[in-house]
């Protein structure tokens, strides 16, 4: 532990003796100060992709497919081909980004949102809105996958009158993906996909 502090002591050391006028110094500034081209484009995870399609070719195969507040993650829109997908955030960025490709995309706020199609697949990563705003436009039997990051796996798990925990969806090292059932670890990783159904 006492060499592995040394270690890192070191290395800060050497990384604040870097010429200001060094390639690095210069590019970290850029990084700093430039926007990036990144932002402007949605964005496609290829894990995520793995997880819905496991889901919908093991799970259930959705009709329609709402993801608010979705920042520029288009990921569904490759995780579940034949399934028309509704994106949606407040976000001008996001709108400018993904009309710029096209994409299927509604600028609103999700609390006032409602769908007048029927919605039987809802997915929720990283909003900071409460699920019982996410889940409203959500049918009789249709599924839910969210991950835990403000608290929204948690929160589905305690509305046990609307929803039944169906399971987690993990993904090994191997990129084996596997439905668990068993439930007694939920929540110890908040990035994990919890999937649930509406009653």
């Amino acid at each position: 532990m006492e060499e592995n502090n040394k270690e890192m002591k070191e290395l800060l050391k050497e990384l604040d003796e870097i010429p200001e006028n060094d390639s690095l110094s210069r590019t970290i500034e850029q990084m700093k100060t430039e926007p990036e081209v990144a932002k402007d484009s949605p964005e496609y995870t290829d894990n995520l992709i793995r997880l819905y399609r496991f889901f919908n070719d093991k799970i259930y195969t959705p009709k329609r497919v709402f993801y608010p507040c979705c920042g520029l993650d288009a990921s569904p829109l490759r995780g579940f081909p034949d399934s028309e997908i509704i994106l949606m955030d407040q976000d001008e960025r996001c709108e400018k980004a993904m009309k710029k490709y096209n994409l299927p995309f509604i600028k609103g706020d999700v609390k006032e949102y409602n769908s007048d199609k029927s919605i039987d697949l809802i997915i929720i990563r990283d909003p900071a809105v409460k699920s019982e705003n996410l889940v409203k436009n959500l049918i009789k039997g249709g599924y839910v996958i969210s991950n835990n990051y403000h608290l929204n796996a948690k929160e589905l798990s305690e509305m046990v009158d609307k929803f039944k925990v169906v399971g987690t969806i993990k993904e090994n090292l191997n990129e084996k993906i596997n439905l668990k059932k068993d439930i007694s670890d939920m929540f110890k990783n908040r990035e994990d996909c919890y999937v649930f159904q509406k009653k």
